[in-house]
């Protein structure tokens, strides 16, 4: 049976190039469906052969659950569930001058030692965030965390995409499906597209719920607290800037971007 740490490793390893991440970085290739030569990926081993045998007595059944795959099963929902993306993991971070801080706090925030169920990471935009970010990730949902990455302009879409009339799912199941996670990773919280009210408030609503609840969330900026107060508001800013309650560990990642070299 192949082990976690086997699986992680081959999902988690640096896979080719493709297209740029809103942070700056190389976009790495999204997850390949996992397969398995016992079972052809049907998680089914043996053949049917259930009837009556010629003695009259009923022959069972001699088909069953792939040993090989299936104990990880639960696993590859994890990893489908979370929008992560492979590559991304603290081992193929560069921790240049500037992040040493970010770094550590992104590690500490893995191994729960912080003390903190709120992380906000702040920094110019190419240098690491979402990197960092999507690192925390896949360290959980190691742990068996439900980890739920999102790119904060993406999941607002998402969710208007609810109220137009070929929506495919309905507003309270997109919801359901961020709400939900154990560990939350809210990437880009920025002043691009400028947020309507309707996206203030349901921003507010989300993160204000972790923050009340203790639930485990990261969030990753390039706004300044006053900036922040500007484009989504008081509400939110007090809870992504706290430095005064314990609830949230906030960190400023001062490395230079890693696409232009510039501070």
């Amino acid at each position: 049976m192949e082990s976690l740490g086997s699986i992680l490793g081959r999902l988690t390893s640096t896979p080719r190039r493709g297209r740029s991440s809103n942070d700056g970085a190389p976009m790495l290739a999204t997850v390949n469906e996992l397969s398995c030569a016992k079972c052809q990926g049907t998680g089914i081993v043996g053949t049917v052969k259930a009837g009556w045998e010629a003695d009259g007595s009923w022959r069972t059944n001699d088909f069953g659950a792939c040993p090989v795959c299936r104990p990880n099963a639960a696993l590859e929902r994890l990893i489908a569930y979370s929008e992560l993306t492979p590559g991304y993991v603290f081992d193929t971070f560069e921790v240049r001058q500037g992040a040493k801080e970010a770094f550590g706090a992104a590690k500490d925030f893995t191994e729960g030692t912080s003390g903190n169920a709120g992380l906000t990471l702040v920094g110019q935009v190419g240098n690491g965030k979402t990197h960092l970010l999507q690192a925390i990730g896949w360290a959980m949902l190691a742990r068996l965390y439900k980890v739920k990455y999102v790119y904060v302009p993406d999941l607002l879409e998402k969710l208007r995409g609810t109220y137009e009339a070929e929506a495919q799912e309905s507003f309270a199941h997109v919801w359901d499906s961020y709400d939900r996670a154990d560990v939350l990773l809210l990437d880009d919280l920025k002043d691009t597209p400028v947020p309507t009210p309707w996206a203030r408030g349901h921003m507010e609503r989300l993160i204000d719920k972790r923050y009340r609840s203790g639930e485990l969330y990261v969030v990753a900026t390039n706004l300044t607290r006053d900036a922040m107060v500007e484009v989504w508001g008081d509400r939110i800013a007090d809870r992504v800037f706290d430095e005064g309650t314990g609830k949230v560990r906030l960190v400023y990642n001062l490395a230079s971007s890693y696409r232009t070299g510039k501070k």
